[in-house]
C-alpha cells in the first residue's frame, strides 16, 4: 500500500486531489523552502558564542589538521567535531570561491585566522544548507511511519519553526546535534517498525542482521554518532537505542508464537551491538585525536563534561539569577519558544490515543505506534536534560522537530474528524479542510517573515 493510498484510508483529510506530486520533487522543493528563510542576512549579526566556535572549532582545528597535529584537533568537551568540520568546510568553500575569481589571498592557514566578519557567511552557510536539507530527509523518513500527509505539514511546520530556525543559522553546534539526533531516531523507528511487521518468521541471526531494513540501522547509528561527535545531548541517543531495543523485543515477543523470548532477545541485543560498534566506528574516523589518543581524548573530555555540568550555567529564571533554575525550567520554557500552531497541535495529538477517536481516524497500529514513541522521545529527552543543572532553552532544541511532527498529528487529527463526520452532508467540507491547514500554516510561518532579521 502506498503512502497516498494510506492516507486516503486514513480519512484524516477526505480529499481527493487530481494529481500527485513526485516524492523527488517534494524532497527538491521541501529543501528550496527551508533554505530561502536560513540564507538573507546571514553577515547582519553575531553572537557571543561563534567568536569562540569560528576561531576554536574552525580555525584551530583546521590549522592543527593541516599540520598533522592530530592531538591538537581537541577543542572542546562538546566535542564539537562536527562543527570543525562544518567550519572548515565553509571556509575552505570561500577560500576556493576566491581563488576562482582572481581574488588576493593569503595561505589557507592565515586566511582562516582573518577578521571574523570576513569568515561569518563562510562559517555559517553549512549550517543553514545541512538544517534545510534535514528538513527532506526528515520527511523522507517520517513518511515511512506516518501518513505521507502528516509527514509533510510536520516536515513544513519544521521548516519555518522560529526557533529552530534562528538556531540554524548561526555556527554552533545546538542546530547540528537537533538534526543528528532527529534522523537517528527516525530512522531506528523504521528500523524497528519493519522487524515488528515481520515477527513471526523464523531467521537466522546472519538473515536477522543482513536485511535491507538494515540500511536505516546503519543510517541511525551514523546519526547517533554524529550528534555524539557534536555535543550533549547527542549522547543520550546511546540510551535511547537501549531502551527501544528492549521495548520493540517486548512487541516482537508480544507477536510471536514461534520464537522464545531468549532468542528474541538475543536479536536485539545484536542490533544494540551493531548500532554501538557503527557508531563507535564513525566516531573514531571523523575525529582525528581518537587516531592517536583515543585514551587520552576521552578522558580529557569526561572530566571536562562533568566538570562543566556540576558548575551549572548562569539563566536568569523567575526574576532572579542562577546557576541552577531546577527541574522547572524546560517545562517552563519550552512552551514559550514554541509557536502557538505547534504548542496547541502537538497537544491535541494526545487525541489520537483515545479510543474513539482511533476508530474515527483508522490509523494503523504501527501509525499510532510512531505517534506514542515521538511522545516517548520528547519526554525521555525532557527528563535527561534536567538531570544537569547546566540548563538552557536551546540545549533541548532536538525536542522541536518532534514537537511539529506532534503538531501536525494534532492538527491533522482534529481537521480530520470535522471533515470525517461532515462530509457525507457537506459537499465544502473537503476544501474547508485544505484552507484550514494552509491558514494553519500561514500562522506558523508568520513570526518567520514579521520578525526578519531573526
Amino acid at each position: 500500500m502506498t503512502a497516498g493510498q494510506t492516507d486516503e484510508r486514513n480519512g484524516l483529510l477526505a480529499t481527493r486531489v487530481g494529481f500527485q506530486i513526485s516524492p523527488y520533487l517534494t524532497t527538491l522543493l521541501l529543501f528550496v523552502i527551508a533554505l530561502l528563510p536560513r540564507l538573507p542576512g546571514l553577515d547582519r549579526f553575531l553572537t557571543s558564542d561563534e567568536n569562540t566556535n569560528i576561531f576554536f572549532a574552525g580555525s584551530d582545528v583546521v590549522a592543527a589538521f593541516l599540520a598533522g597535529n592530530w592531538r591538537g584537533t581537541y577543542w572542546h568537551f562538546y566535542p564539537g567535531v562536527t562543527m570543525s568540520w562544518l567550519d572548515g568546510l565553509g571556509m575552505a568553500g570561500h577560500y576556493l570561491l576566491d581563488l576562482l575569481t582572481g581574488q588576493p589571498v593569503p595561505s589557507f592557514t592565515e586566511y582562516v585566522y582573518g577578521d571574523i566578519l570576513s569568515l561569518l557567511v563562510a562559517n555559517r552557510l553549512p549550517y543553514a544548507i545541512l538544517t534545510a536539507a534535514a528538513v527532506p530527509a526528515m520527511y523522507l523518513l517520517a513518511r515511512q511511519l506516518l501518513p505521507q500527509r502528516m509527514a509533510l505539514l510536520g516536515a513544513l511546520f519544521i521548516a519555518f519553526d522560529p526557533f529552530y530556525l534562528a538556531h540554524s543559522r548561526v555556527a554552533h553546534g545546538d542546530a547540528p546535534v537537533a538534526v543528528f539526533m532527529s534522523l537517528s531516531t527516525l530512522a531506528f523507528f523504521i528500523y524497528g517498525e519493519s522487524i515488528i511487521g515481520s515477527a513471526g518468521r523464523s531467521e537466522s541471526l546472519t538473515a536477522f542482521l543482513w536485511q535491507r531494513r538494515s540500511i536505516y540501522l546503519l543510517l541511525s547509528a551514523i546519526f547517533g554518532s554524529l550528534a555524539a561527535l557534536t555535543k550533549a545531548p547527542g549522547q543520550f541517543m546511546v540510551i535511547f537505542v537501549i531502551g527501544m531495543a528492549i521495548i520493540y523485543a517486548g512487541l516482537a515477543w508480544r507477536q510471536t508464537t514461534s520464537d522464545p523470548l531468549s532468542a528474541i532477545l538475543l536479536r536485539w541485543l545484536l542490533v544494540v551491538i551493531s548500532w554501538g560498534l557503527i557508531s563507535l566506528v564513525v566516531f573514531v574516523l571523523l575525529w582525528p585525536s581518537m587516531w592517536v589518543d583515543p585514551v587520552g581524548t576521552l578522558r580529557q573530555m569526561l572530566d571536562e563534561t562533568f566538570g562543566k555540568v556540576d558548575q551549572g550555567h548562569l539563566v536568569y529564571f523567575f526574576g532572579a539569577p542562577t546557576l541552577d533554575p531546577g527541574p522547572w525550567f524546560y517545562l517552563y520554557v519550552i512552551p514559550f519558544r514554541l509557536t502557538p500552531v505547534v504548542l496547541i497541535g502537538s497537544l491535541l495529538s494526545f487525541l489520537i490515543f483515545i479510543p474513539k477517536v482511533n476508530d474515527w481516524l483508522r490509523l494503523q497500529e504501527s501509525e499510532r505506534r510512531t505517534i506514542f514513541f515521538l511522545w516517548l522521545f520528547t519526554i525521555s529527552l525532557l527528563l535527561f536534560g534536567n538531570l544537569s543543572p547546566k540548563k538552557q532553552d536551546r540545549y533541548l532544541l532536538p525536542l522541536f522537530p518532534f514537537l511539529n511532527f506532534l503538531a501536525a498529528v494534532g492538527w491533522l487529527g482534529v481537521v480530520g474528524l470535522i471533515s470525517h463526520r461532515a462530509h457525507p452532508r457537506y459537499r465544502y467540507a473537503a476544501p474547508l479542510a485544505i484552507a484550514s491547514i494552509l491558514a494553519l500554516l500561514l500562522f506558523h510561518l508568520w513570526p518567520t517573515f514579521s520578525c526578519y532579521p531573526y
